[in-house]
């Protein structure tokens, strides 16, 4: 079983508080009742020894919170940063996709529940966009998965480049993204999403050999629709993404 370092720091805290109240206490009883500081050349018959002990108590007190009770509080506050910092590091990770660095579905399915049951209360609007990279399974069963991976990475960078701060970017899936855009009203969303797949469709991926050119195709749903649930929302946004998959790819379907 470890030592409780926290708990051991607060003990040693607290019997060097106790040992400095306690010579002070002793010293100011020799000072009242003793009649002032005792002299050097003077007799010891006023209570001296009450001084002697006093000053006794109050060096060990010293010589233990210079030698104990401050390094041990040191390392105890440094060792409950690094919990802290730890602790902030799980929270992040179980948030969060290993690979692209944006949020994972886990995060994503709760927070667009909060978002839309808000935005439903104050009449906001609210939209979704799903993307699947099209081909994706062919990217990597002819470069393999980590030519993938090096794919993901950059189309996660441009996706978290076109949106805005408040904006929800979160990998739902191996090749799929989902996008949750707060007060987008439809003449805002539409042009948004084209701007998206026009803009992914410019990229260009290096991964050595060759050059790729990746596409998506996006289905977007919109609370404006009448969706007020989450499940609908993601549901509608799907079955607009297959419908660009069927018309073609590298689109958007409204």
């Amino acid at each position: 079983m470890g030592i409780d370092l926290r708990r051991l720091a607060d003990t040693a805290f607290w019997v060097y508080t106790a040992g400095a109240t306690t010579s002070l206490a002793l010293a100011v009883y020799a000072f009242v009742n003793h009649g002032g500081f005792p002299s050097v050349s003077g007799s010891r018959e006023w209570g001296l020894s009450t001084w002697e002990i006093a000053v006794f108590v109050m060096a060990l007190t010293l010589i233990f919170g210079l030698f104990f009770t401050v390094p041990l509080l040191r390392k105890a506050n440094l060792e409950q940063a690094k919990l802290t910092d730890h602790a902030a590091k799980l929270e992040v990770e179980v948030v969060t996709d290993p690979l692209t660095g944006l949020y994972n579905r886990r995060y994503f399915e709760r927070a667009l529940g909060e978002y839309i049951r808000e935005f439903s209360r104050i009449k906001a609007p609210l939209a979704l966009l799903t993307l699947d990279l099209d081909h994706f399974k062919s990217v990597n069963d002819t470069y393999g998965h980590d030519v993938g991976d090096i794919v993901l990475k950059e189309l996660a960078k441009r996706l978290q480049q076109l949106t805005r701060e408040h904006d929800i970017v979160a990998r739902t899936g191996g090749e799929e993204f989902c996008i949750v855009a707060p007060f987008s009203r439809e003449d805002q969303i539409r042009p948004f999403a084209e701007r998206v797949c026009r803009m992914i469709a410019e990229m260009r991926v290096d991964v050595g050999q060759v050059i790729l050119r990746p596409t998506v195709s996006i289905g977007v749903a919109a609370t404006s629709d009448g969706i007020a649930n989450a499940a609908q929302l993601l549901k509608v946004s799907d079955e607009r993404l297959y419908e660009a998959k069927d018309k073609g790819r590298n689109r958007v379907v409204f």
